[in-house]
C-alpha cells in the first residue's frame, strides 16, 4: 500500500500539479466569491480550534463530580474523556511531524510557481514559502476526520466530504499543489490508523475487527 501512495503521489506530481494550479488559478480568479468559500473552509484546517476545543473538553471531564455520577454516566464521561484525548494526541502529534517533514523537504509553495515551477526544493530552509510537501492543514483534515471515523463509524461519510474538501481548499486558496493534499490527508489518516493499532494490541479504546480498520470497544 505504501508503495502504491508513493507511485500515485509521485505520479499526482509529474502530470497534475503544475496544470491543476493554473486552472484553479483561473477558476478562481473568475469567481471570488467561491474562492472566499474556500478561504474560510480551509481555516477548519488550522488544529488550534481542534485541541483547544478538545483538551477544553478533556478538562471539563477531568475536574468534573465522577464519585457522584450514577455508574452508567461515569462510563459515558470516561469514554468522552478518552475520545478527546484521542484527537488531542493525533491531531497534535501528526501536525509536528508533518511540519518537521513538510520544512525539511522545503518544497517551494504554488505563490513562487511563476518564478521557481512546482518543482523546486530548498531543502531544511525552515521557511513559510518553502513548505508545501506535505500540507500541513491536510494533514489536520486527515487527521481528525479519520480519528472521527473511529470514533462516529456510521458518519464516516461526512467525514471523508469533509476530509476531501478540506484539502482541496488548499489547492483552491494557492496555498498547495494536488499532491501535497493527497500525502498530507493519507499521512494524517494513516498515523491515526497506526495509533488505534497501537492501541488495539494493549486492549485500550480499540480492538481488532475482520478488516484493516479497528473498531471503538465498548468500554474502555
Amino acid at each position: 500500500m505504501l508503495i502504491a501512495l508513493i507511485a500515485l503521489v509521485l505520479m499526482v506530481m509529474i502530470s497534475v500539479d503544475a496544470p491543476l494550479h493554473e486552472a484553479v488559478r483561473q477558476w478562481m480568479a473568475a469567481s471570488p466569491g467561491l474562492k472566499t468559500g474556500f478561504r474560510t473552509l480551509t481555516r477548519l484546517g488550522s488544529s488550534a480550534w481542534i485541541l483547544i476545543i478538545s483538551a477544553g473538553v478533556g478538562l471539563v471531564l477531568s475536574v468534573s463530580p465522577w464519585p457522584y455520577l450514577p455508574r452508567r454516566e461515569r462510563r459515558q464521561r470516561l469514554w468522552l474523556y478518552a475520545d478527546a484525548n484521542f484527537v488531542v494526541f493525533t491531531v497534535a502529534a501528526s501536525g509536528v511531524t508533518a511540519s518537521l517533514i513538510k520544512n525539511t523537504i522545503g518544497r517551494a509553495r504554488p505563490r513562487h510557481f511563476d518564478q521557481l515551477g512546482a518543482w523546486h526544493f530548498d531543502f531544511a530552509a525552515f521557511e513559510s514559502g518553502f513548505a508545501s510537501f506535505p500540507s500541513g492543514h491536510s494533514t489536520t483534515f486527515g487527521a481528525l476526520c479519520m480519528a472521527m471515523a473511529l470514533l462516529a463509524p456510521r458518519l464516516w461519510p461526512c467525514w471523508l466530504g469533509f476530509a476531501v474538501l478540506g484539502g482541496f481548499s488548499r489547492v483552491a486558496v494557492g496555498a498547495h499543489y494536488l499532491s501535497d493534499i493527497v500525502t498530507g490527508l493519507c499521512f494524517g489518516a494513516g498515523f491515526v490508523i497506526v495509533f488505534a493499532h497501537y492501541l488495539a494490541r494493549r486492549g485500550v479504546m480499540f480492538e481488532f475487527t475482520r478488516s484493516w480498520m479497528p473498531r471503538r470497544r465498548r468500554f474502555i
